[in-house]
């Protein structure tokens, strides 16, 4: 839930594959907005510390990498599924988009988000 003029903020690698996930499209299909991306910078964040989260190496950290904070802000005007703008948004890097394991994770992810 968010309040009022609220934000959600996620942070997330820039590199391919990554930025083939589309976090924008699918924050714009859930009515949120990008209000800003910035440079994600470890020094911000004191005893930051990253875990894979999942399997045999789940308390494991990994190379944090290039990444960015973007933060999003819902608007109930914004149109989800917009062809046009979903179009724009798309990775360059990948044929299609639709078939990419990664954009189905992401979109389970943004659901799951929003759903709290």
């Amino acid at each position: 839930m968010l309040r009022p003029n609220g934000q959600v903020h996620v942070t997330h690698k820039t590199a391919q594959p990554f930025c083939c996930w589309n976090i924008v499209e699918l924050a714009h299909r859930s009515s949120l907005v990008l209000v800003e991306q910035v440079d994600f910078r470890v020094g911000d964040y004191p005893g930051y510390c990253n875990k894979r989260g999942d399997g045999d190496r789940a308390d494991e950290s990994f190379p944090v990498g290039l990444c960015s904070n973007f933060k999003f802000a819902f608007d109930p005007c914004a149109e989800t599924g917009d062809r046009e703008t979903n179009r724009a948004l798309r990775c360059p890097h990948s044929r299609n988009h639709h078939d990419n394991q990664a954009y189905d994770f992401a979109s389970a992810l943004m659901k799951l988000m929003l759903s709290r």
